[in-house]
C-alpha cells in the first residue's frame, strides 16, 4: 500500500506545481506603430509579466485606422469575441461604451480618478461609468513665430494672452510677405474651432446630450471671431482652404508662410524636422475670460467578453500606472496621468513640451455621446467649409448646422 500512496502524492506536488505555474493569457490589441519587440510597451510588457508570473500578456499589432482596428473589434465584441483590451482612439470610447461592448471600470478606479488629467478621463464617462483607462493625451497650443514676433514688435504670447492679442498679432504679422495664422481649411477648421468655442464659455450639447446647444449666444460669439479671422484673405493664405494635414501646416510654418498654427505635441517634430530659418515656439492658446483647449491621445479599454477580467485589469492598472511615464517617454507621448511634468524626461527636458503638458488642466473632451461625430462630420464641418469655401453667411449655416444636429440626435 505505501507505493501507490507515494505515487498519488508525487502526482498530486506535480499538479500543485502546474497549478502554480499555469498562466492566464490576456490578449492585448495595440497600435501597429507602437509594436516591436524591442518597443517601449514590448519592454512594459516584460516588466508586467516579471512581476505577475501568473499572467502571460499578449500583444497584437494591428493597423490604428478605423477600418483595421475600431471597426473588427466592434464586429468582433458584438459576435462574443475579441482581444480582451486594447488601445482605442479617444473618439472611439463612447461609441463602444454606448454598444455595450466595453466594461465599465469604474469600480475598478474609485478612488484613483484624481490620478489622471481631467479630459482625458471624461472622454471615458458615459452615463455614470467610466468605460476605460486613460493612457496617453496631447493639447492644442500655438506654434509661433518667434522671431517674427520680436521683429514686428509684438509682445511674445504668455499664459495671459487674450484673444484681443490674438487678433493684433495676426493683423500685425500678415503684412504681404507672411500671413498671420493657418488651419486645415479643407476640413473647415472645426478641430481648431472647438478651443475657441469653450473659451466663450459655449457649450456643445444640453445636459442630457439630446440637444445641440452650440448655437447659444457665446458658442456664435466664438464662431464668428474664429471664422471671421480664418476668412480673411489677407490674415490666411489661399492654399490653407485645401489643407489636410499637420505635414502642410507644418512645411508653411517652417517655411514663413504662416506665422501662428494651433496643433498639439506631435507637430514639434514636424516643425524641428524641417530646420525652420528663425526661432520659434510654443504658447497656449489665448483665452477670453477662461482657458480652454482641446484634449486628444487613446485609451485602454477592456472588452465586455473577457473572462480574464482581474488579470486584464492587472496589466491596466500597471501600464497606466508610475510605469506609463518612461513609456511614454520612448513614444514622445504624455502620459494621461498626473505628474508628467516631473516624471518624463521629454517633458522636463523641453519648454515647448512644457506649455503643452500644463494646458492638459483646461483641455476638455467633446461631448462623450456616440453620434457626437457623426454631427462633427456630416453638419459642423459642411458648414465650416461653406463659409471659408463659399462665403456664406455664418449665422444662416450655422443654423442648419443645428437642425442638422437635430435630426442626427433624433
Amino acid at each position: 500500500m505505501k507505493k501507490p500512496t507515494r505515487l498519488l502524492f508525487v502526482a498530486a506536488a506535480f499538479l500543485t506545481l502546474a497549478v502554480a505555474n499555469a498562466q492566464t493569457r490576456v490578449n492585448v490589441w495595440i497600435y501597429e506603430s507602437f509594436a516591436g519587440n524591442d518597443s517601449p510597451i514590448s519592454k512594459a510588457a516584460a516588466d508586467f509579466m516579471a512581476q505577475n508570473p501568473d499572467v502571460e500578456i499578449n500583444l497584437i499589432p494591428t493597423a490604428s485606422t478605423s477600418s483595421a482596428y475600431r471597426d473588427p473589434f466592434m464586429v468582433a465584441a458584438q459576435g462574443g469575441g475579441g482581444p480582451d483590451v486594447l488601445m482605442a482612439d479617444i473618439a472611439w470610447s463612447p461609441e463602444f461604451a454606448a454598444m455595450g461592448i466595453v466594461k465599465d471600470l469604474s469600480g475598478h478606479l474609485a478612488g484613483k480618478e484624481d490620478e489622471f488629467f481631467p479630459g482625458p478621463l471624461d472622454t471615458l464617462r458615459y452615463e455614470g461609468g467610466i468605460y476605460g483607462v486613460p493612457f496617453y493625451t496631447n493639447a492644442l497650443g500655438m506654434f509661433y513665430n518667434k522671431t517674427a514676433f520680436v521683429e514686428a514688435g509684438l509682445p511674445l504670447p504668455d499664459a495671459d494672452w487674450t484673444w484681443a492679442d490674438f487678433r493684433t498679432a495676426v493683423d500685425t504679422l500678415s503684412n504681404g510677405e507672411m500671413y498671420g495664422f493657418g488651419l486645415e481649411g479643407a476640413w473647415g477648421g472645426t478641430f481648431e474651432w472647438y478651443p475657441w468655442f469653450w473659451q466663450a464659455g459655449g457649450q456643445l450639447l444640453s445636459d442630457d446630450g439630446t440637444t445641440p446647444t452650440f448655437n447659444s449666444e457665446a458658442g456664435l460669439e466664438a464662431t464668428r471671431f474664429f471664422l471671421d479671422i480664418v476668412t480673411n484673405p489677407r490674415y490666411v493664405p489661399e492654399a490653407a482652404k485645401t489643407w489636410k494635414g499637420w505635414a502642410e501646416l507644418a512645411a508653411a510654418f517652417s517655411n514663413k508662410v504662416i506665422a501662428m498654427y494651433e496643433v498639439g505635441d506631435w507637430g514639434i517634430a514636424m516643425v524641428d524636422g524641417m530646420n525652420p530659418p528663425f526661432e520659434w515656439g510654443v504658447a497656449p492658446l489665448p483665452s477670453n475670460g477662461q482657458r480652454a483647449s482641446l484634449v486628444g491621445g487613446a485609451n485602454w479599454v477592456m472588452n465586455a467578453n473577457t473572462k480574464v477580467e482581474d488579470a486584464a485589469w492587472r496589466w491596466l492598472e500597471y501600464v497606466t500606472g508610475p510605469a506609463v511615464f518612461p513609456l511614454m517617454d520612448g513614444y514622445n507621448r504624455v502620459a494621461a496621468r498626473r505628474g508628467a511634468a516631473e516624471a518624463q524626461e521629454i517633458v522636463k527636458a523641453d519648454p515647448r513640451m512644457q506649455v503643452l503638458t500644463a494646458s492638459l488642466e483646461f483641455a476638455k473632451a467633446r461631448p462623450t455621446v456616440p453620434l457626437w461625430t457623426t454631427i462633427d462630420y456630416d453638419c459642423l464641418q459642411p458648414a465650416f467649409v461653406r463659409v471659408i469655401l463659399e462665403g456664406a453667411d455664418v449665422t444662416s449655416e450655422m443654423a442648419n448646422a443645428e437642425m442638422c444636429a437635430l435630426d442626427v440626435l433624433r
